[in-house]
């Protein structure tokens, strides 16, 4: 084989093990904004959109997506309804999560509680 093909395959394999040995960058966190204060898991889309995520929801997308997310909750009363068995994707009964995910709120003062209505 020409000499030229053995330099170009050995480019090509160094190219390779390059991308394989660095490390590569962790994912960047996505934030939700929790923008209503029902218990609908529906409401993933967590958009700039308003009214289209809810605590539930913004749980589910953070559950979907790569990486340690911020899940953002405004002041309110949020009430949990949705009852279920014991699954892990929290569609119902708990919150379930199942990645990084750092929560923050207003405060306890300006959320009075998680509680059945």
């Amino acid at each position: 084989m020409p000499h030229h093909f053995h330099r170009f395959v050995s480019a090509i394999i160094a190219i390779t093990l390059v991308g394989v040995v660095l490390p590569t960058r962790p994912a960047h966190a996505a934030t939700f904004d929790v923008d209503r204060t029902d218990d609908s898991a529906s409401a993933t889309a967590c958009t700039a959109a308003p009214n289209d995520c809810s605590l539930r929801g913004a749980v589910i997308t953070a559950n979907a997506t790569v990486g340690a997310d911020v899940i953002n909750i405004p002041a309110g009363t949020y009430f949990i309804t949705i009852v279920g068995p014991g699954e892990d994707g929290a569609l119902t009964g708990d919150f379930d999560l199942t990645d990084d995910v750092t929560i923050t709120g207003a405060g306890a003062a300006s959320n009075p509680g998680w509680r059945r209505p």
